[in-house]
């Protein structure tokens, strides 16, 4: 009697156990949670560009300037006048006038005048030598005059061609066909033209044809080349996006506020005339571009030997560190815009330091190219442990 009690007692609390244990762990047991994060590979399209900022110029721009010291005497233009080559601008007085062409022509009528009578006299004189009328000296006489006159007619003719191109030089013309797009002068100002030669106008050829100087930073410099397009916006159509080519980057180094940057050359049309010359540019060069690659999360790279050592003493997963071999054996298969960087994959409570080689980079994701496939799951983010509390507080420590 007392057994059977005893055996319906044992049974009885052997199914509260079971009943107890059952209804914990599926209502009551907490999820393990690991203490870091993993993604797989997605497939994206990536861009790569540089910001950058400049200032539009025209690229066609003629500075006019003056030949001659003097006045400005008269101005014919005004800013934003078009104008024709040839197009009289403004007028010089260098207080002669024409009066140094006056007299230089004069001087060569007096000297033609003297030559037509010595050629005449010249022609007499030979007929009186021939029939023995004159002596040999006096007509050698002859012959050397009118060999002067003539050469002083070729002096007298140059000295002229001087004094008119000087002349010319005080009336200021339009090279090309343009528009004014600045008027330095007033009238009655003075005109120099030694190394601080005043520029009289400027003129541009074509203000649908704009440049712009961009500062590439020498960290970036390498990455910009020829042909590469190029998306901005200036302050005044903020909502607008106008494009361009670069044309050229230049090897000369510049300085701007104690950082060595490039000038990079930006070619730009300018059809609707909303652009105008010294607006601040602010670009995007975009550098390249691919579809539908293998892609992963800047934050991937960010995980350190120390904190994956932490997060596996904690979870009692092993690691296993790249092979340097490896590691050299990609590095040599990278071009200019690739390099090789470390991502830990998670694989049968392994921890596996995985080398790569990436591309391009939007600065948030990056093309990967080779060493990973769509089917790794990668850590991505971590979270704190006790054991990476301790690892923070050693780090703080020491830097302190």
């Amino acid at each position: 009697m007392k057994l059977n009690k005893f055996i319906t007692l044992l049974s009885i609390i052997i199914i509260i156990v079971f009943l107890t244990n059952f209804f914990y762990k599926k209502y009551f047991k907490k999820e393990v949670i690991l203490p870091y994060k993993t993604v797989k590979l997605d497939q994206r399209n990536i861009q790569q560009t540089i910001d950058s900022t400049g200032t539009l110029e025209i690229k066609d721009t003629l500075k006019i300037g003056s030949l001659i010291q003097g006045t400005v005497k008269k101005i014919f233009v005004k800013e934003n006048d078009k104008v024709s080559k040839g197009q009289l601008l403004a007028l010089i007085d260098n207080g002669k006038d024409d009066s140094d062409v006056l007299r230089a022509k004069g001087d060569l009528q007096n000297i033609e005048a003297q030559l037509i009578y010595q050629e005449k006299y010249f022609a007499r004189q030979q007929e009186l030598f021939k029939a023995n009328q004159i002596s040999q000296d006096f007509f050698e006489q002859v012959i050397k005059d009118l060999d002067q006159l003539k050469a002083n007619k070729l002096s007298a003719q140059a000295t002229l061609k001087k004094y008119e191109i000087e002349y010319n030089n005080t009336k200021i013309t339009a090279p090309e066909d343009g528009i004014v797009i600045a008027v330095g002068i007033t009238e009655g100002e003075a005109v120099t033209v030694d190394l601080d030669a005043t520029v009289l106008f400027k003129i541009a050829k074509d203000l649908t044809k704009m440049e712009a100087e961009l500062y590439i930073d020498e960290s970036e410099i390498g990455l910009v080349a020829k042909n590469q397009e190029v998306k901005f916006n200036v302050s005044t159509y903020p909502d607008k996006t106008f494009k361009g080519i670069i044309t050229d980057v230049s090897f000369s180094p510049v300085r701007i506020g104690g950082v060595l940057a490039y000038k990079a050359y930006l070619s730009v049309e300018n059809k609707d005339m909303l652009l105008r010359p010294g607006m601040t540019v602010n670009a995007e060069i975009r550098i390249a571009k691919v579809k539908n690659c293998l892609a992963i999360n800047s934050q991937a790279f960010q995980i350190s030997h120390k904190l994956i050592e932490a997060i596996a003493k904690t979870s009692k997963y092993k690691i296993e560190k790249a092979d340097k071999n490896l590691i050299k054996t990609l590095d040599a298969k990278c071009t200019k815009t690739d390099c090789v960087k470390s991502v830990w994959v998670v694989k049968d409570k392994v921890f596996i330091e995985t080398p790569t080689i990436i591309g391009i980079t939007d600065n948030i994701y990056y093309e990967i190219k080779s060493g990973l496939t769509k089917f790794d799951t990668i850590i991505v983010d971590v979270e704190e442990t006790d054991e990476m509390s301790k690892l923070y507080s050693k780090m703080f420590e020491s830097a302190v």
